[in-house]
Order: C-alpha cells, then structure tokens, then sequence
C-alpha cells in the first residue's frame, strides 16, 4: 500500500497513521486508542486481536465535529 496514494475508506495500522500525520503524535494516537469509548472514537478504531487499524480520514473528521462543538 503506498502511503501517498490512501484511499479515504481505506485502514491504516498505527506506524503507518504516524508516518503520514505529524499530529497526533504516536503517544496521543495510543491515548485515544486506549479511551476510545469515552472520547467518541470507538467507530474510528477496528481491533483485530492486538492489532488496531485506524479509519484515517473519519478521525479527522470526528475530531473536527468535537472542536466545533468546544468552541
């Protein structure tokens, strides 16, 4: 998967989330990760066993809608 060519449905494995966005750093992705449910972004993340993939472009998205509601 080229990381310049992302599909806007497409999941993306932490690493990979990291080396593309500069924010949020590796540590606040694993935060949110961790407290998903309570943070709203449960549908952002799919755990499969250990691994969690990450639905990129609805991150954003969401935190998008969360600051328009902050401010």
């Amino acid at each position: 998967m080229s990381e310049k060519n992302l599909r806007e449905d497409e999941l993306i494995t932490l690493k990979q989330f990291c080396n593309r966005y500069p924010w949020p750093s590796e540590a606040a992705m694993r935060a949110y990760i961790f407290r998903a449910k309570e943070l709203g972004l449960s549908e952002v993340f799919l755990r499969y066993g250990k691994r969690v993939l990450i639905k990129h472009h609805k991150f954003f998205k969401i935190i998008e809608k969360v600051g328009k509601k902050c401010s």
